[in-house]
């Protein structure tokens, strides 16, 4: 068993990889927005200065890498997200196996694989699953008592999305659980988290500060509280969490407690400090609630936990069958090519576009038209009332030829509505209205 098991796991991981490249289509997804920035940065633009970035650079710049060798593409741009969330599942069993046995860490990697999360958005590169796999590889030094390489890895996490910062006490409370010193491992940290940091200032400048972080705590309290997304998706990992917690009180488990117990604290963490809470948010804790999972199902050997558990994630399945349809079906990707054709064949080289940020984005990243004084991603909700006027008045000066418009985005607004008298309606695809600037028609 020793030897077949991590050959099982290798099989599984292998046979999910390329059954997921059956199903890699562009998807209505902020992934459009970062593939088409990696693509500007592969042609040697930078971030923050010639188009604005409210994220960390790493996944874009990744993304950049992968479009230099391979040419930009959506095959390419998903690559990174099918390597991340494959290495993720290996490293979950590489954790599992640590802290239990090899039979549970295979089933760890199961259930990671059947959760609606995994199924619904594990070929989407929102940045999430990249920055999943370093903290798990940060996890997995730490258990190897290598505590720069820990560090370092989480730090990657970080530069890749903020939100991996969440999960740092984790590492913390798993030090002081298994009676670790905690300051050397926070040193390390600091120190590893300084140095990026610096060198991130002194190439980007205080835009970096400007549009990612300042930026970041801005929309914090300037946006409604909107947390519909966590109801349809990351709330039945509570109750796996409490199934496994339940358990871990019951066998005086400190470590099973942890990893069972911090996932509804990160959950708590994460609604007291976002406005806008979307389904992508929780995806870091699932492999600690697998992990947590397979183990309390192996130590307890109750059937009942294992139908409940069974139970849960049916249900998961079922409600969020919807959602899975949308980013899986090949057929909803149909809009984006007619959408991608009539761009490349209305327009010519020097023509530009705006409008909708993720069709938009897709439209520019796959018809080679650049996005009107590259504005990449812009939602209009995030900037005040003056940058507004400021975005209109360079959009008058450079008149885009098409105006990408999709469920009133930018016609329920006041002021780009009265931007859009300037444009009639050239062609409608499946509830996206392409407007043409008058004086073109």
């Amino acid at each position: 068993m020793i030897k077949t098991v991590p050959a099982v796991v290798l099989a599984i991981i292998f046979g999910v990889g390329v059954a997921r490249l059956f199903f890699i289509h562009p998807t209505f997804s902020d992934e459009n927005i970062y593939f088409l920035m990696g693509k500007h940065v592969a042609e040697g633009e930078i971030p923050y200065k010639e188009f604005g970035l409210a994220h960390p650079p790493l996944q874009i710049y990744m993304l950049a890498f992968l479009f230099t060798v391979f040419g930009a593409s959506i095959l390419a741009g998903k690559l990174l997200t099918l390597i991340s969330t494959s290495a993720s599942a290996y490293l979950i069993f590489l954790i599992a196996k640590e802290l239990y046995r090899e039979k549970a860490a295979l089933f760890s990697v199961v259930l990671f694989f059947i959760t609606p999360a995994f199924i619904a958005f594990s070929m989407v590169g929102d940045g999430l699953w990249e920055s999943m796999a370093f903290v798990l590889l940060s996890l997995y030094m730490l258990l190897k008592n290598r505590l720069w390489l820990s560090a370092i890895s989480f730090v990657t996490a970080i530069f890749i999305r903020y939100i991996a910062a969440v999960y740092f006490p984790f590492l913390l409370l798993y030090l002081a659980i298994n009676n670790k010193r905690i300051m050397p491992y926070f040193l390390r940290f600091s120190i590893s988290m300084l140095i990026p940091l610096v060198v991130l200032l002194l190439f980007f400048g205080y835009e970096f500060i400007e549009q990612s972080i300042s930026f970041q705590i801005y929309s914090r309290f300037s946006l409604p509280k909107q947390v519909y997304q966590y109801w349809g998706i990351g709330f039945f990992t509570m109750f796996l969490s409490i199934i496994a917690a339940v358990v871990a009180y019951n066998k005086k488990d400190k470590q099973l407690l942890l990893f069972s117990a911090y996932p509804i604290l990160a959950d708590i963490l994460i609604f007291a400090t976002f406005q806008t809470i979307f389904y992508h948010y929780f995806i870091i804790s699932i492999p600690l609630i697998t992990i947590a999972v397979a183990k309390a199902c192996f130590v307890s050997k109750n059937r009942i936990i294992y139908l409940f558990i069974s139970v849960i994630i049916i249900l998961a399945i079922f409600n969020n069958f919807n959602t899975i349809d949308f980013y899986l079906n090949p057929a909803r990707s149909k809009q984006f090519y007619t959408i991608e054709d009539f761009i490349r064949n209305s327009t010519s080289e020097g023509d530009t576009i705006f409008g909708e940020p993720v069709i938009t984005s897709y439209a520019s990243f796959a018809s080679g038209r650049r996005i009107a004084h590259n504005y990449i991603g812009l939602f209009y909700e995030l900037v005040d009332a003056q940058q507004q006027h400021e975005i209109i008045k360079y959009l008058e000066q450079e008149k885009p030829r098409f105006f990408i418009e999709m469920d009133d985005y930018y016609t329920s607004n006041p002021r780009f509505a009265e931007y859009l008298v300037n444009y009639n309606i050239a062609e409608q695809i499946s509830g996206v209205q392409i407007y043409e600037r008058k004086f073109d028609t």
